[in-house]
């Protein structure tokens, strides 16, 4: 079984590749070179497939303790100082990045309490008739992915105890268990594809691509 704790090296370098394309798409856009025509364009462009790599990332990585759980027929990580690890890994650094976006474009907005709660707490996503244009508020736009990551964050508990449950049920045969995950996470890729639908009809509805639910085929690659 692979190791379910530490660091992984091998993935080091795949990480650096993914946040070097996501800086180069993001600059590209600020000055307009990821919309030129050409293949230096399409190049910029194409930087925002790091994104669904992070995603499978994420998967891979804290998915494995419930995997270990199941397969091994262990006792699953504990929820509390799972959650609080991940909090402490992310949002520390995530609010003084929105901080500092909030005073420098978002002034207009500093006396509102509610604006503050959605971006300090990455909800804004889900804002349907928001005070901004794009997917947030200036300088933070390019958040919507650790909203969806946070959120994935949350529900993993969930997703794995459910699969801890389904694999439970194939008794001593760990092939058949690591069979019955599998299923579960087919079942995540199907609920990512069935999201599209309300995503687009009966028309469509932007604000619904930074959540989750359509994400949750990218997170089941790695997973």
């Amino acid at each position: 079984m692979p190791q379910v704790r530490g660091h992984l090296e091998g993935l080091d370098g795949i990480r650096a590749i993914a946040a070097l394309l996501v800086l180069m798409f993001h600059v590209g856009i600020e000055t307009g070179d990821a919309l030129a025509p050409g293949v230096a364009g399409a190049l910029l462009a194409g930087g925002d497939m790091a994104v669904p790599l992070f995603f499978a990332l994420s998967g891979l990585l804290l998915f494995r303790p419930w995997v270990r759980a199941a397969l091994d027929q262990t006792t699953a990580p504990p929820t509390g100082s799972y959650l609080w690890r991940r909090a402490l890994r992310v949002l520390p650094a995530y609010w003084i990045v929105a901080l500092a976006a909030l005073l420098l474009w978002s002034r207009d907005r500093l006396d509102s309490v509610w604006a503050w709660v959605e971006v300090m707490t990455l909800t804004f996503v889900f804002d349907t008739d928001p005070w901004w244009v794009g997917t947030g508020p200036y300088g933070l736009g390019q958040m919507w992915s650790l909203s969806v990551e946070v959120c994935f964050y949350a529900l993993l508990p969930v997703i794995g105890l459910l699969a801890v449950r389904a694999a439970g049920r194939a008794g001593g045969d760990t092939r058949t268990r690591a069979r019955r995950m599998m299923v579960c996470l087919a079942g995540m890729t199907a609920l990512a594809v069935l999201a599209l639908l309300p995503q687009y009809y009966p028309e469509p509805r932007p604000y619904m691509y930074s959540w989750l639910p359509r994400c949750l085929g990218l997170f089941a690659v790695g997973m």
